[in-house]
């Protein structure tokens, strides 16, 4: 009774036998189905069944990567825009304190006109000499804990312009789960 929409189809083509697999998803959530027919009655040995189901994993598999991947894309466009459209100064940098990226607030705040400038470069090197120990006492407590907040500090721009600032720093992780930093 549930094949007797398609019935009349069927037979219209030939079609004598017909099997159908599930596309699934994470949590096994099936979102479609791949359906192949035959001409020939019970036209699908046990061998052929274990290859196509074989093949409409893979297919679910490559589907759900594309559309995961999709996803990331999007979700590194909407970060991208944020940490480069910021108003607030936003660097990013690896355990040693080289810079690995800023945005333009950064940039402006500290006198380059470039990111390659900056990167490259270390953060400390953007403190005053006095708070440049309790800066990497903080940065550390920072890697350590996964944050701190609202650190002020003596900042020096590239014309060796001093200014007050709040910091506050988060720790992320990398593809290879290599730690590295946010200063905001």
């Amino acid at each position: 009774p549930d094949f007797a929409p398609w019935r009349e189809a069927a037979l219209k083509y030939g079609y004598a036998s017909s099997i159908a697999f599930p596309l699934k998803g994470n949590d096994n959530f099936i979102f479609g189905a791949i359906n192949i027919y035959s001409k020939e009655p019970d036209g699908f040995s046990a061998e052929e069944v274990k290859l196509l189901l074989e093949l409409a994993d893979d297919l679910a598999y490559g589907i759900t990567t594309l559309r995961a991947q999709k996803e990331l894309q999007i979700s590194e466009n909407k970060f991208r825009n944020m940490f480069d459209f910021s108003p607030i100064s936003m660097i990013l940098n690896d355990i040693e304190g080289k810079i690995m990226d800023c945005n333009q607030t950064a940039l402006d705040e500290s006198g380059y006109l470039l990111r390659k400038e900056c990167i490259g470069k270390n953060v400390f090197d953007f403190l005053d000499i006095s708070y440049q120990e309790k800066g990497r006492e903080k940065w550390t407590e920072a890697l350590k804990k996964g944050f701190v907040n609202n650190f002020e500090i003596i900042s020096i721009n590239k014309k060796g312009e001093r200014r007050n600032a709040i910091f506050s720093a988060t720790t992320l992780l990398n593809i290879s789960n290599m730690p590295y930093s946010m200063l905001v």
